[in-house]
């Protein structure tokens, strides 16, 4: 039985358990790589990138925390692409509230949430170049960032609790 059925009156859909997963895996290739893992950052959200407000050209990347084997900043590139679309569909906001109070409605098991990570996924689809580097299964791992977003910030059960059935939300 579910505690929250609906997020933003969209369903959530099933648990992520270890079948979901396979079955994901199956259909989208999580753990399969279809690209070579390349240069990259390992957490490129919001919070790791650093714009100076006088030059908008001038971008620095921080806390870089890729590794593979025995190489620093080899990466999953859909990986990379998923952190940043997880930090533009809402984390920051998230991750920065002082107080969070969803609106949870017993009856229905729904939460009303003041930000919509499905509506910022899609407005991203719109944009062209964006485009060509979401595919499936990087939608599927920004669901799974959420995730375990529930994890690292379990101090906070509400948010923890939130957190779950956003990614829940994105990948059903």
């Amino acid at each position: 039985d579910k505690l929250i059925e609906f997020v933003n009156g969209r369903p959530v859909g099933e648990h992520l358990t270890d079948e979901l997963l396979t079955e994901l895996d199956k259909k989208f290739n999580l753990y399969d790589i279809p690209k070579p893992y390349t240069f990259g950052h390992g957490d490129p959200n919001t919070t790791n990138i650093m714009i100076n407000q006088y030059d908008p050209n001038d971008i620095k990347f921080i806390d870089p925390r890729g590794r593979f084997g025995g190489f620093q900043y080899i990466v999953d590139p859909d990986f990379d692409f998923a952190k940043f679309f997880y930090g533009v569909t809402g984390y920051d906001h998230f991750n920065w509230m002082k107080q969070f109070n969803p609106n949870y409605d017993h009856t229905n098991k729904s939460i009303e949430l003041d930000f919509d990570p499905i509506h910022e996924l899609a407005s991203l689809y719109d944009i062209t170049p964006v485009r060509d580097y979401m595919s499936l299964r990087t939608i599927i791992l920004v669901g799974i960032c959420w995730i375990r977003l529930s994890a690292y910030i379990i101090n906070n059960p509400t948010k923890a609790i939130a957190a779950y059935y956003i990614g829940l939300h994105i990948i059903n």
